[in-house]
């Protein structure tokens, strides 16, 4: 039996930056629905927020940046989805 630990690995950190680099990619490629948005926020704060992992002044100052931009794009998204659902109920 694997034991678990409440730690992050490297290989976690690693996986959760290639992920977070997914979905930009995705989002900036076309890909651009709240969902996805969403999902970018949630892997930033994780990665701005986790006690577990090695941060720097640096690199926390980049992801609390990078999820300040995100929370506004999603946020953004959200309104217009909502406005464009009100447009199709008039």
């Amino acid at each position: 039996m694997v034991k678990q630990h409440d730690s992050i690995t490297t290989a976690d950190v690693g996986h959760l930056h290639a992920a977070t680099c997914l979905a930009i990619t995705q989002f900036n490629q076309g890909r651009q629905c709240p969902c996805l948005a969403n999902r970018i926020v949630l892997l930033l704060q994780y990665l701005a927020t986790h006690p577990d992992l090695p941060l720097t002044s640096t690199s926390k100052d980049l992801y609390l940046n990078l999820l300040d931009y995100w929370q506004q794009v999603n946020k953004e998204l959200k309104l217009r989805t909502q406005q464009e659902s009100a447009l199709v109920f008039h």
